[in-house]
């Protein structure tokens, strides 16, 4: 099936919620640290889910990979965020690293097809 809007993607709905529950531990971490682990995991986060609509929107199978392969950049720098911030002692990441997880299984499955198009 063909993904003709972004919002009916499951990859695309799975990173939405991610990115809403990035920014909703944001609010337990103390208050130093608002400027800094918690507005990273924010900014990868939004950059992923953004990656991922951007790439939903282009037509070119090259560019629409590219786009793919930074969401999955942003993704991996969340994962590591995450790993760091319960190495701190701010969070227990592991529901968040499971939906991490699904996503990477998901953003594996359309670089495939998008791979044995070009």
């Amino acid at each position: 099936m063909k993904i003709t809007n972004f919002q009916d993607s499951e990859l695309w709905q799975k990173a939405h919620a991610l990115t809403l529950e990035v920014y909703n531990i944001g609010k337990r971490f103390p208050a130093e640290e608002g400027e800094n682990i918690v507005l990273m995991q924010r900014n990868a986060a939004v950059s992923m889910t953004s990656g991922i609509t951007e790439a939903y929107k282009i037509s070119d199978n090259v560019l629409k990979l590219h786009h793919f392969n930074l969401a999955e950049a942003s993704l991996a720098k969340l994962r590591y965020l995450l790993l760091l911030s319960n190495d701190l002692g701010f969070i227990d990441p592991t529901k968040l690293l499971l939906n991490i997880e699904d996503i990477e299984k998901l953003m594996r499955s359309e670089i495939g097809v998008i791979i044995a198009l070009i």
